[in-house]
């Protein structure tokens, strides 16, 4: 082959600089959207687990009463708490998994996404709230009730782990929340 044959060959091959740009722009948007379609669905899968983790509560429940020995009314509560997380957590997944924000207007998604955000923080004080109540009603039959020291030195140390284990698990769900927020944003401008 001689060398004007393979220059007529290699601008034969040549791409336009304009379509490489626009092939490239193209695959940037497509993996801007998958991004925000993955954090999107590690969000939703997040609240999945947390989901149940409210069911195995509501299944320890009967150990409230026949194991620990506490009256029925606390294990009642105990498994209503685990069972009305359960139900809220599967909720807001389901929330979460089933918009699709990729399809709205830029202001319209952030706006949903945000909505989406302060849901979570509502759901958390609603959480922390009636877990407290929980927590409480069991410490005091344990300690009060029945004088069971042992018992109530057992769920201050299950406080004493579980805190830390609780906030690390929330600050990744909010990180996710933002996280989802953030590609969004970048998918649609």
């Amino acid at each position: 082959m001689d060398l004007d044959s393979l220059k007529n060959t290699w601008r034969d091959f040549s791409v336009p600089d304009s379509r490489l740009e626009n092939e490239t722009a193209e695959i940037a948007r497509k993996l801007s959207r998958g991004k925000a379609e993955s954090s999107q669905k590690r969000l939703a899968d997040s609240y999945v687990v947390v989901a149940l983790m409210g069911l195995c509560v509501a299944a320890m429940s009967p150990m409230v009463f026949t194991i620990l020995e506490l009256p029925l009314w606390v294990a009642v509560l105990y498994g209503i708490f685990g069972l009305t997380m359960a139900v809220i957590d599967f909720w807001f997944s389901r929330k979460v998994r089933r918009e699709n924000y990729l399809s709205l207007p830029v202001v319209t998604a952030l706006s949903r996404v945000v909505e989406i955000r302060k849901l979570q923080r509502q759901l958390r004080m609603v959480s922390l709230s009636f877990g407290a109540v929980v927590v409480g009603s069991l410490m005091w039959e344990a300690y009060v009730e029945n004088g069971n020291l042992p018992m109530l030195l057992g769920m201050l140390l299950g406080i004493a782990i579980g805190v830390p284990i609780g906030i690390v698990k929330w600050r990744q769900l909010v990180r996710l929340a933002k996280e989802m927020q953030d590609e969004i944003r970048d998918a649609l401008s």
